[in-house]
């Protein structure tokens, strides 16, 4: 962490969180079978949960004058980094709750296969957004947003997003 938090702005936050994340899924002190336990629950419950809660969201938000639900006109993006709570008195509102970093890749996997149920998304985009999702929240460099412009240092970035003509 310390040879990237130079290059990279919140590279370290980024590292530590993902090493707090495998601290409290695994840890040293329980034996093996107590610590595939407590994951096993962990991925059951990070996946199943958003199953059920999209579910009850489309139930709450209902459809709109074209037929389609609310929460299917709602970003996936925004769905898989956040905690959506509709608002049912207001056309198709919602509040978003941001989820903390490395633990939405369960949430976001769980809006994955419901994305899928419900025809939104095929296997193929469900999966590269939950990659998206996990490699974003646990690393300093994102290579999926932009490609080799991820990896230059931040104080850089500026001038090669100016030469490939991108914005910042």
């Amino acid at each position: 962490a310390n040879t990237y938090n130079p290059l990279f702005a919140f590279s370290s936050a980024s590292l530590q969180s993902f090493a707090r994340i495998a601290r409290n899924l695994w840890r040293p002190t329980s034996t093996p079978q107590q610590n595939f336990k407590r994951v096993g629950k962990f991925l059951a419950f990070g996946t199943a949960a958003p199953l059920l809660y999209g579910t009850v969201a489309r139930a709450i938000m209902g459809d709109d004058d074209d037929g389609i639900n609310k929460y299917d006109k709602i970003p996936s993006y925004i769905k898989m980094s956040n905690f959506i709570i509709p608002a049912p008195f207001s056309d198709g509102g919602y509040i978003k709750i941001p989820l903390p970093y490395g633990y939405n890749t369960f949430w976001s996997a769980g809006i994955a296969i419901d994305n899928m149920i419900h025809g939104n998304k095929s296997v193929i985009d469900s999966a590269a957004d939950v990659a998206k999702t996990a490699i974003s929240g646990v690393s300093p460099i994102d290579p999926t947003d932009q490609g080799a412009i991820a990896f230059v240092p931040t104080l850089f970035k500026p001038i090669f997003e100016i030469y490939a003509n991108k914005t910042f």
